[in-house]
């Protein structure tokens, strides 16, 4: 694995490998700078790195990838990751020992610090800052053919990148709408903060209709995602639903018994709220039916107070982040999403379904899902969520036959040959 070391120049906080000096490949490969909240490596364990990790994948057969990513304590530990990327670019403030770079930088940090204290949306300065000031990732950015901007915040880069790289194919891509998440908390809350979060609601659907219209092309994960960045349709915005890390049905070992599983990052706050309507609405009424049932919570991030509750409530177990969700998809007898809020579409419940696992989702977390019709149920009460776990628990092979029934259509949507075609044909320029 490539050793990572100090920018000479002192320009970005760590380098390696910089994709500028990279000469053009005579085979007709492409050069692609994404700007990211993170890059990819392996067991990467949020839904957002898992998709950065599936486009790197996809792009290997035809582009070579410089990924610019923020300098924080995540992106420096996952440095020492097996599976990262070779060129990275960790961007942080400026060691520089010029007076005007020194200066410009900490404009951009106190004003970056203002800016959050101010509201949850997070232009980012300091990018912005060492784009203008580093002259390596000035270059990765001059010499790009395309420049892959990953979550809104990124893409509001679109001015200075159009300035640097007029000629660059510009791809933004919205993991979710952020307005509508900012709306659902916004209804969770009591004035005067209701109020306050549905300003910032109303704030960042005009930015993102800005956005999507500013980009050459806008990448979205669902057809519902599309209709908020892009109402009217009036931009080049199109669906690239995720592929997935299991790509089919798995071997189903139902001898665990009534199994329920909800996986999950429950650092996440529309996570761990999801998770505490399951504990204290839902899973009574399942287990006043079946007190053989158990649920496994699947996944990292769980706080002191969240494994209290979970160890207090009977049936129910945290296994901490599994590498193989394979398995355990094939020993559940249902899948549950219980989300009450955020937006986009939910990772973990295609998996589910793509593993054939039946899955029974609230309206939340059935967001997006092609087809729809491949959830065993929708709801969003605990009386009928709980029900419709009961159900499938009465008779989990048929439940699962049903879910098999749909896996042609899954494919079509999720399968990684439909996703390579589709990189390929936005990101070809």
């Amino acid at each position: 694995m490539p050793v990572s070391h100090p920018d000479p120049a002192g320009n970005i906080g760590t380098l390696t490998t910089p994709g500028a000096a990279l000469p053009a490949d005579p085979h007709g490969r492409i050069r692609i700078l994404s700007i990211s909240r993170c890059f990819p490596y392996q067991d990467i364990d949020h839904g957002g790195g898992r998709y950065v990790a599936q486009l790197a994948r996809a792009w290997e057969p035809f582009a070579d990838v410089t990924w610019a990513v923020p300098d924080n304590v995540e992106n420096q530990q996952a440095l020492a990751r097996p599976g990262r990327p070779e060129d990275v670019v960790l961007v942080g403030r400026s060691g520089s020992r010029s007076a005007a770079s020194r200066a410009l930088s900490f404009a951009a940090h106190q004003a970056q610090a203002r800016v959050t204290l101010g509201g949850p949306t997070r232009p980012p300065l300091t990018m912005a800052s060492r784009l203008l000031l580093a002259p390596a990732l000035r270059a990765a950015v001059r010499d790009a053919d395309v420049i892959d901007l990953q979550w809104l915040e990124y893409i509001r880069l679109h001015r200075l990148i159009r300035r640097l790289n007029p000629r660059a194919r510009v791809v933004g891509t919205f993991h979710d709408s952020t307005a509508q998440a900012f709306t659902r908390y916004a209804e969770s809350l009591p004035m005067p903060e209701r109020a306050r979060w549905q300003k910032h609601a109303s704030d960042t659907a005009r930015s993102e209709a800005v956005a999507a219209g500013a980009v050459d092309i806008g990448v979205v994960f669902s057809e519902k995602d599309r209709e908020l960045v892009d109402p009217g349709g009036r931009h080049n915005v199109v669906v690239l639903p995720p592929a997935q890390q299991i790509s089919g049905p798995v071997d189903r070992d139902p001898s665990a018994g009534p199994t329920c599983v909800f996986v999950g990052h429950f650092g996440r706050p529309e996570n761990e709220s999801g998770l505490r309507w399951l504990l204290e609405a839902v899973w009574p009424l399942v287990r006043s039916e079946r007190t053989d049932a158990h649920l496994l919570l699947v996944g990292p991030g769980a706080s002191a107070e969240l494994s209290a509750l979970v160890s207090s409530t009977p049936g129910v177990r945290f296994t901490g982040f599994v590498p193989d969700l394979g398995e355990v998809l094939g020993r559940a007898w249902v899948a549950l999403s219980p989300l009450l809020r955020g937006g986009g579409v939910k990772f973990k419940t295609v998996e589910s379904l793509l593993a054939g696992t039946p899955t029974v989702a609230t309206t939340v977390g059935a967001e997006g899902i092609v087809p729809m019709e491949s959830l065993t149920a929708v709801e969003d009460d605990a009386e009928g969520f709980s029900r419709a776990v009961l159900h499938v628990l009465s008779d989990p092979l048929r439940a699962a036959r049903e879910t098999a029934a749909h896996q042609d259509a899954l494919q079509d949507s999720y399968g990684w040959p439909a996703f390579d075609r589709r990189v390929r044909s936005i990101y070809w320029p």
